[in-house]
C-alpha cells in the first residue's frame, strides 16, 4: 500500500499538487492531529500549509522550520516529529507532524518517515526541474515570436522609408516597428538635417565662433 501510495506522486507535474499529495500520504500513513508542510526554495521560505487548513503557526515556529537542519527531531510534545525533506544536499521543505494518533509507536513511525523522505524529495525536485524547464521553454518561445515578427523582407520606400504591411497599407517606420517589436521612439534632429532645416540658425552660430577666434 505504501509504495502505491508513493507510485501516485510520479504522474504530478506542478509542485502545488506534490505537496498536497505528500501530506495526503503523511496523514494517512501517521494519522497526525496537525501537520505542517514548509516549503524552501534557496534557504527562503516558498509556502506554509497546515492540516488542518485553520491551524495556527506562529513566526518563531516558521523560522525553526526553515533552518531545520538534515534528519528529524521529536517536537515539543514528542507526540510527533519534524523531517526534513532533502535532496542533493539542499533542503526543499520541512514537515511538522503533531499529536499522532498512537504515540506508542512514533519510533517505528519516524523509521518509515526516513525511509520514504528520499521518495518525497525526489518528487518534490522532480517537479521543481520540470516547472523550471517549462519557464524556460516559454521564455523562449516569446523570445522566438519577438523575432519572427521583424524577419524577412520589408517593403519600404526608397523616398519617404515608408513600410508596407500585409495588408497593403504603408505606415511610418516608427509606428510599424512599434507594432511588432518591443520598442518605443522618441524624436530629435540630427546635425545633417538641421543644418539644411535651419541653415541661419548654424549660419549666425558659425560667425559667433568665427569672430571669437578672430579676438583670440
Amino acid at each position: 500500500m505504501i509504495f502505491d501510495m508513493l507510485g501516485l506522486l510520479t504522474g504530478i507535474t506542478k509542485e502545488d499538487a506534490a505537496i498536497n499529495k505528500i501530506m495526503e500520504i503523511l496523514t494517512m500513513l501517521f494519522a497526525p492531529q496537525s501537520l505542517i508542510y514548509l516549503s524552501i526554495r534557496d534557504k527562503k521560505n516558498q509556502a506554509i500549509r497546515t492540516d488542518p487548513p485553520s491551524l495556527s503557526v506562529s513566526d518563531d515556529r516558521v523560522e525553526r522550520l526553515r533552518t531545520f537542519p538534515d534528519g528529524s527531531s521529536w517536537v515539543n510534545s514528542e507526540n510527533g516529529f519534524s523531517l526534513a525533506i532533502r535532496h542533493a544536499g539542499q533542503t526543499l521543505g520541512v514537515v511538522a507532524l503533531d499529536d499522532l494518533l498512537f504515540p506508542e509507536h512514533k519510533h517505528r513511525y519516524l523509521n518509515l518517515a526516513l525511509a520514504i523522505a528520499p521518495v518525497l524529495a525526489l518528487s518534490i525536485s522532480n517537479v521543481r526541474n520540470l516547472e523550471e524547464k517549462e519557464q524556460l521553454i516559454l521564455e523562449l518561445q516569446d523570445a522566438l515570436a519577438k523575432v519572427k515578427t521583424l524577419s524577412g523582407l520589408l517593403p519600404i520606400c526608397a523616398s519617404c522609408k515608408k513600410i508596407r504591411d500585409d495588408q497593403g497599407y504603408w505606415n511610418r517606420i516608427e509606428s510599424y516597428i512599434g507594432k511588432h517589436a518591443d520598442v518605443e521612439f522618441s524624436h530629435g534632429i540630427c546635425p545633417e538635417c538641421a543644418r539644411k532645416l535651419y541653415p541661419e540658425i548654424f549660419e549666425k552660430k558659425g560667425a559667433e565662433e568665427s569672430a571669437i577666434r578672430s579676438e583670440e
